[in-house]
Order: C-alpha cells, then structure tokens, then sequence
C-alpha cells in the first residue's frame, strides 16, 4: 500500500486520465499536469488556465470541507490589497444556490455571529 499525503498527480492518459488528489493537497496545481493550455494555434492561454484553477479549487473545496466557515475563507479572494477592509467583521448571506445574497459591514467592535 501507498500513501499519498501531499502533492497531487496525473497519472496520464493511458491510465484513464486519472488524478490522485490527496487531502492535504488543496490546490489545483495538477490541472497544469493534465492541460497544456495551448490553443490550436499553440499560444499559451493563461486566462483559461486562471478559470479552469479556480473552478478546480471551488470543486476541491466543495468535496473536502466540512466546516463551512473553513470552506467560505478557502473560497473567498485574498484582499491584501483592500486596505480598508483590515480589521473589519462582516456579516455573510448566501441564498439557496449559493450566490452572495447580502453583505454587511459590521459596527467597529461587533463580532460576526458564531458558526
């Protein structure tokens, strides 16, 4: 037997195109071992790598996680750049297909309610 405990791996074509993903391996780097990212005329598409990681990482989440407030802060965008958002609380809504349905900015020293 073998134990797979960090990194994921493709293990190609000719073995069913089949993706070891271990749970300690949240990211989506092996979608850069199945596609090349090159289109027909052999450009390299970053765009389509960035989604196609994305949407890999949101299905990872999706699969693993078992506390919500673990998986929202997994999902969410990292805000290093929102100065203005250090420090803050905010209260989340998501409605029944899992959309943001409201967002509020919590008063200065008010807790979000507990999970």
């Amino acid at each position: 037997m073998v134990e797979i405990t960090h990194f994921a791996y493709y293990q190609g074509f000719e073995n069913g195109d089949l993706v070891v993903m271990p749970k300690a391996d949240g990211s989506a780097n092996v979608i850069e071992q199945v596609a090349t990212f090159r289109s027909e005329h052999d450009e390299y598409q970053d765009t389509v790598r960035e989604l196609d990681m994305r949407e890999f990482s949101v299905f990872i989440v999706a699969n693993i996680a078992s506390d919500p407030a673990d998986a929202i802060k997994r999902l969410l965008p990292d805000f290093s750049g929102y100065h203005s958002l250090y420090g803050k609380a905010f209260s989340l809504v998501l409605d029944e297909m899992g959309k943001v349905e409201s967002v509020i900015a919590l008063p200065n020293g008010e807790e979000a309610l507990p999970a």
